[in-house]
C-alpha cells in the first residue's frame, strides 16, 4: 500500500466531511441520480405501510420510515439458495446482483417473498470498473434487465427500468 493510501484510509471521514462542507458529493458518481429516482419511487409507494427486505442491507434504505424493516445479509443468507418463511411488500437489492453467481435463482427466490402486489427495487452497475466482492459476473441493458426479470416470473409489462451511467 502507498503512503498516500495509507494517509486516504486513514482520513477518509475527515477527508469526506470537508468536502461536504464545500458542497461536493463523495457518492460514487452514478449513486446521486439513482438514490434520488429511487427513493422518489418508495416513497410513491407510501413507506410506512411497507415491510420490507434489504438483500445485504447497506445504510441508505435504513433511513426510511417503513413499517418494518428486515436485513438479509450474504454469508448468513445467499439469495441464491435461501428464502425467507415470510413475504415482503417490497424487496430491494441494491448493488447485489452484479456479485451473484446464480442471478436467476436468486431473482426466482426474490418472486416467491413478495406478497402479491409487492416490488422489487434492484440497482446494478453497468458502465462501473469490475470489482471482484468476492465475484463481479453481469451487467445488464435496461432491456436486458427487464427479460431477465420476466424470465424469473415477473410480469414483463409491469417492470420498470431506469438507467444513471
Amino acid at each position: 500500500m502507498s503512503r498516500l493510501q495509507a494517509f486516504l484510509e486513514r482520513n477518509e471521514q475527515p477527508i469526506k466531511q470537508a468536502l461536504h462542507r464545500i458542497g461536493y458529493d463523495t457518492r460514487h458518481w452514478t449513486r446521486p441520480v439513482m438514490y434520488e429516482q429511487c427513493g422518489r419511487l418508495v416513497k410513491r409507494l407510501g413507506p410506512e405501510n411497507l415491510d420490507v427486505l434489504e438483500i445485504s442491507a447497506g445504510k441508505y434504505w435504513q433511513s426510511f420510515p417503513f413499517r418494518s424493516f428486515t436485513e438479509a445479509n450474504f454469508p448468513e443468507f445467499d439469495i441464491c439458495q435461501d428464502v425467507l418463511p415470510r413475504q415482503f411488500d417490497l424487496i430491494i437489492a441494491d448493488q447485489v446482483f452484479e456479485h451473484l453467481l446464480w442471478p436467476y435463482r436468486a431473482a426466482r427466490n426474490v418472486f416467491s417473498m413478495l406478497r402479491p402486489g409487492g416490488h422489487f427495487l434492484m440497482t446494478t452497475p453497468f458502465l462501473i470498473r469490475v470489482h471482484a466482492i468476492p465475484n463481479d459476473c453481469t451487467r445488464w441493458t435496461e432491456t436486458g434487465m427487464k427479460h431477465f426479470l420476466a424470465e424469473a416470473g415477473f410480469p414483463l409489462e409491469s417492470i420498470q427500468s431506469g438507467s444513471w451511467g
